[in-house]
Formats: C-alpha cells, structure tokens, sequence
C-alpha cells in the first residue's frame, strides 16, 4: 500500500530550529506514520516559520519522497512570480500552484490570477484553493467562497481545481458545516 499526503507544510521554526531542522521532523513524521510520498506547500511570503517557495524548493530538491507546490502572493510582484512559477513548471520541480484567498485579501477571481490559471492549463496541473474561515476571524471567508470558484472553473473549463479544506462558514454559536 502506497501512502501519499498530498497538503502538507514543513513544521513551524521555532526558537533555535532551522528550515533544515524542521524537514527532518517531517521526514521523521512521515516514516513514523508510514507515509510514503508528500506534497509540501511553502508559504506564499518570503519571511515565513514554514519556508518560502525559494527556500523549501532548495531545501527538498534531493528528496525523492518529497514533492512541491507553488505559491503566489498577487499583492506582491505578481508578474515575477508568475514567470518563477512557469520556470518551475518547465524544470518539474512544482506539482500545483496553490492561493491563498481568505489568507490573503484576494478573490480566486482576481485577474492577477488569470496567467496563473493559465499555466496550469498548459502544463495540465492542478490549481489548489484554499477555502473556509478562520475560526478566529470569519471575515476572510468571503474571500474564498465556492461560488467564486465555480465563476473560475466556467471561466477555465479543463482547469484542475483542488479545493483545500472545503469551505465551511462560521456561525454565532459554532462552526456549520
């Protein structure tokens, strides 16, 4: 039996911990759990405690087991970042590009979004969605409302769409379903 996490981050730096540090714990994590392969989603910022793209893509390039998912930022360089994701598309060394509406302040319907959307339909990999809301603040949730993604999938039909952590809405008395 073959075993594959395919949403996962590296595990949070902390106080004396390195990037390199926190790979091993999930190497070690995912042997303990049996889990063959993994997809590993970097953060969307450059500054981050789970890696940016830059530096998890280094740090997994000699992992056979580990894969990579891209990320964007559009409120951030935007067009460089595309032409980083194309570049990491051609050399296969990214599986899926995911957004992070709701995280960041963007609809999945951003035109910023547009030429993202469209390498993954040339190179016919997934685009992953983040959805729902943080239970802490259910404001962002109007960002990634499904009916926003079913406007992208008309838009782009033979566009894969993965959504990640399907939306749920907050309610006064506790999360619905």
């Amino acid at each position: 039996m073959m075993i594959i996490d395919s949403h996962l981050h590296l595990p949070s730096v902390r106080e004396g911990k390195t990037l390199a540090d926190s790979k091993e714990k999930l190497l070690q994590d995912l042997k303990k759990n049996n889990v063959n392969y993994a997809i590993v989603i970097p953060d969307n910022t450059p500054a981050s405690e789970i890696g940016s793209l830059d530096q998890v893509s280094d740090l997994i390039k000699n992992d056979r087991n580990l894969f990579l998912m891209g990320t964007i930022e559009v409120q951030r360089d935007h067009e460089q970042q595309v032409r980083k994701l194309d570049l990491l598309f051609r050399k296969k060394r990214i599986v899926a590009v995911k957004i992070f509406p709701g995280h960041d302040p963007i609809y999945p319907t951003d035109e910023r979004l547009v030429p993202v959307y469209e390498l993954c339909v040339k190179y016919d990999l997934p685009i992953v969605i983040h959805t729902g809301a943080n239970t802490r603040n259910p404001e962002p949730a109007k960002y990634n409302d499904p009916k926003h993604i079913v406007t992208v999938a008309k838009r782009f039909p033979t566009l894969k769409i993965v959504i990640a952590h399907y939306f749920w809405r907050q309610a006064k008395s506790g999360v619905l379903p």
